[in-house]
């Protein structure tokens, strides 16, 4: 079972596969038996010096549900977006402006009187022949954020950046043998560009950042510099809150010894390159040219 979780072709940290925790909740039936499991979930996630990879594995789906229980919310710690139609703007986070929008307008979810770019969202679980979803906020003590501050430029901090500092993912759909698992949440640990990532592309911070920096906002190189920098800030951020996170060369070297053990054993290591390609970098064209070989795609 724990081949089957990790091996799929979008996850790079691989070579960590058996320091995965599979909890059995399949027992639980009731919605606050399962929220008091996902709390319970980020315990045991942050409970050490470093990130524990969990996977809490609900009831799988029954042969007369159409979907089956399963969280609406992708991930525990996501950030709100909230749409200024007079504006056309979004204050938080635009990956999550429709499922805010759906929240807000349906009396879901009321969000904070005082709205920021940074309004974690509650959990939304939805169970089979309920048609009101129940919603849960989670409690402060494991909902965990890393304010970012950067060790050489301190307006860094002064910006308000931060990050959820467990990427645990809620609408995974596990299959094992044609029996579905619709709510099976499981968390590693982030790498540093997609925090970067996220933050570049989706609040819009390249500028603010470059002007933190002291950058030349008509450098050519402009994005990439910040992102370098912005990367240092997260990695810092991460290190000194001690919460466990990698840099893209490190994981890049860790998934290519994982893929040269899988063919020592006569296994082929699938991966789907639109994810994981980013974040090798020079490492898979050094690896894959010289064994002029590449995985299964």
């Amino acid at each position: 079972m724990l081949c089957i979780i990790l091996n799929t072709t979008e996850f790079i940290c691989r070579i960590a596969w058996n320091t995965l925790e599979v909890r059995d909740c399949r027992h639980c039936e009731q919605p606050y038996e399962i929220f008091s499991e996902v709390v319970e979930h980020l315990k045991i996630a942050t409970g050490g010096t470093n990130i524990q990879s969990v996977m809490t594995v609900f009831r799988p789906q029954r042969s007369d549900e159409v979907w089956g229980m399963r969280f609406w919310s992708n991930q525990f710690v996501r950030y709100a977006g909230y749409k200024d139609e007079s504006s056309d703007t979004i204050l938080g986070d635009p990956a999550n402006a429709e499922f805010t929008t759906f929240l807000t307008s349906n009396r879901i979810w009321k969000p904070p009187s005082t709205r920021s770019a940074f309004d974690v969202l509650p959990i939304v679980l939805k169970i089979p022949n309920n048609d009101i979803p129940f919603v849960y906020e989670l409690p402060k003590e494991v909902t965990h954020e890393v304010e970012l501050e950067h060790p050489k430029y301190p307006g860094v901090k002064d910006l308000g950046y931060k990050w959820g500092a467990v990427p645990a993912i809620s609408n995974f759909t596990m299959d094992l043998g044609g029996i579905k698992y619709p709510c099976a949440p499981f968390n590693g640990w982030f790498v540093s560009i997609e925090i970067a990532r996220n933050l570049l592309e989706r609040y819009n911070a390249t500028e603010p950042l470059a002007e933190a920096f002291g950058m030349d906002l008509t450098d050519k190189l402009l994005h990439q510099k910040v992102s370098a920098e912005l990367e240092t800030a997260i990695l810092h951020s991460f290190e000194k809150n001690k919460f466990t996170v990698v840099d893209p060369m490190t994981v890049g070297k860790s998934f290519l010894t994982h893929c040269k053990r899988e063919r020592t054993s006569g296994r082929e290591c699938p991966a789907q390159w639109s994810w994981i390609g980013g974040l090798l970098g020079k490492y898979i064209c050094f690896y894959f040219m010289s064994t002029l070989s590449w995985p299964t795609c």
